[in-house]
């Protein structure tokens, strides 16, 4: 996302300013910042150097003894579609009710602010978000073409020279989605891995990218999770998805595996996972929108419900729960106020049904998938 003008209302420095018009349009996108105090000649100021998404700043003295020249600045500002003009308190009776409408109709916020804080803090807060807004909307443009092009080896090496000339030979991936505490925890997020130049920081509508290179393996894993586990000093309220390492050239896998390990967190409601190969469920995730997986499901459940004779859905359900208990029958039965013996009954009769009774690992290996497959169909 670039900057805005609610983003910037967000940094600490504007945290007591007041909104006197154009509220509704707070998203206004902010392409660079202007400081208009001259004396109004009608040649000063046209069209001709106001741009599009530009931000105005101004003490507004200039306006006090013609303020029909204001409306004519904000005439100029609303033609060329820009972003906001924020003015000192010195001059708020120049904002009249009729000034306000003009605003709003052009869509147009004015912000007032202490008259006490300096110009050049502002310009450097606006400035540095401004930059960095385009630095992360820039590199997740070039993320988005790692993880979706088609890429030879020389241009995927292009686009990660791009990002990052200093990047490892082996690299890993965390995707989180959520907020960060403050504006001031991403701020030193930023700072925090611009120190660091082996690794790189992407944060773009609401998904934040941390990509960790180094040349050797397991110290790449070592940082990876010492972050990992500090993700929550810097979000509240985060699903995060962590990738295994791999060589640099291999980083499309980083994004799968991210991606699906982030799924699975959100399934699991859990804040973070880290991708695990071996993971069943996470095989599962991965298949879970394909039409064999749901065959898989719907076939076992029409064979199990054949059986009606054991009271409809007992027999799903004493299955569903033996696989949550992990197999033992005394918790199951206790878990569904049974007897053990009558679980131990049901079970049995499962694998008639299915055909298994001389294959208990088959069993046990079906009756899991099933359970899983069904987990993530009611998820859906």
């Amino acid at each position: 996302m670039l900057c805005t003008i609610q983003m910037i209302l967000e940094q600490p420095l504007f945290e007591n300013a007041q909104i006197l018009a154009g509220k509704s349009y707070l998203n206004n996108i902010v392409n660079r910042l202007s400081v208009f105090d001259c004396p109004v000649k009608d040649s000063m100021l046209d069209k001709n150097i106001v741009e599009h998404g530009d931000l105005f700043l101004s003490g507004l003295d200039q306006f006090t003894e013609n303020p029909q020249a204001l409306k004519k600045f904000i005439s100029i500002l609303t033609d060329m579609r820009c972003s906001a003009l924020i003015i000192t308190d010195e001059n708020p009776s120049l904002i009249t009710p009729d000034v306000v409408k003009q605003c709003n109709r052009g869509s147009l916020p004015v912000i007032m602010i202490d008259r006490n804080i300096s110009y050049a803090s502002i310009m450097d807060t606006i400035n540095k978000l401004t930059v960095q807004k385009y630095y992360h909307a820039l590199n997740a443009s070039k993320l988005t073409n790692l993880k979706t092009g088609k890429l030879n080896s020389l241009e995927k090496k292009r686009i990660l020279n791009s990002i990052n000339p200093k990047f490892g030979e082996f690299i890993c991936l965390i995707t989180v989605q959520g907020s960060t505490h403050s504006p001031i925890t991403e701020n030193d997020l930023t700072a925090f891995f611009m120190k660091r130049p082996r690794d790189i920081y992407i944060n773009h509508d609401n998904i934040h990218y941390f990509i960790f290179s180094d040349d050797a393996r397991h110290s790449l894993l070592k940082n990876r999770d010492t972050f990992r586990k500090s993700l929550g000093l810097y979000f509240s309220d985060y699903i995060a998805g962590i990738s295994l390492a791999h060589p640099i050239m291999e980083i499309n896998f980083c994004f799968s595996e991210s991606d699906l390990a982030m799924d699975t967190a959100r399934f699991l409601h859990e804040n973070q996972v880290v991708y695990d190969v071996n993971s069943l469920l996470q095989l599962l995730m991965k298949l879970k929108d394909t039409q064999e997986l749901y065959r898989y499901h719907d076939s076992l459940i029409a064979t199990i419900n054949a059986y009606k004779s054991e009271n409809d859905t007992t027999l799903f359900d004493t299955l569903h729960q033996y696989v949550l208990c992990k197999g033992s029958y005394r918790e199951t039965a206790a878990a569904m106020n049974q007897r053990e013996t009558t679980i131990r009954y049901r079970m049995n009769r499962l694998r008639q049904i299915l055909g298994l009774e001389d294959d208990i690992v088959q069993f046990h290996t079906c009756i899991t998938v099933l359970v899983i497959i069904n987990q993530l169909m009611q998820r859906d």
